[in-house]
């Protein structure tokens, strides 16, 4: 079952602050950080869709695609999620053996 979706089930105190508390204190991490890292997931998809239809990457499309406001906002959460950029984070995944663990978006 989806957290949000069990986060409103299981206990009194429907409000959203306290759903927010819920899942917060079943992830991990707060609603907002956890939605952030479901956008950039999507984004690494459709950068491999991107890839196989086009053979290039255009990272503007990618983010808007996404959901991003714009491409930086898309290439701050990549480092900050990753530690690389988009784009050296594409490059290592094709080419780097130490980036095994992003090839699960392949």
């Amino acid at each position: 079952m989806h957290l949000a979706q069990r986060a409103a089930l299981s206990a009194p105190g429907r409000s959203l602050r306290q759903l927010e508390r819920r899942i917060k204190r079943w992830a991990g991490l707060p609603l907002r950080e956890l939605r952030g890292f479901g956008k950039a997931e999507q984004a690494f998809f459709d950068t491999i869709a991107a890839d196989a239809e086009h053979g290039t990457v255009k990272w503007a499309d990618v983010a808007a695609g996404a959901g991003f406001s714009d491409q930086s906002h898309l290439c701050r959460v990549t480092r900050r999620i990753t530690g690389y950029a988009p784009q050296a984070l594409y490059e290592g995944i094709y080419g780097d053996e130490a980036f095994w663990a992003y090839r699960i978006w392949v």
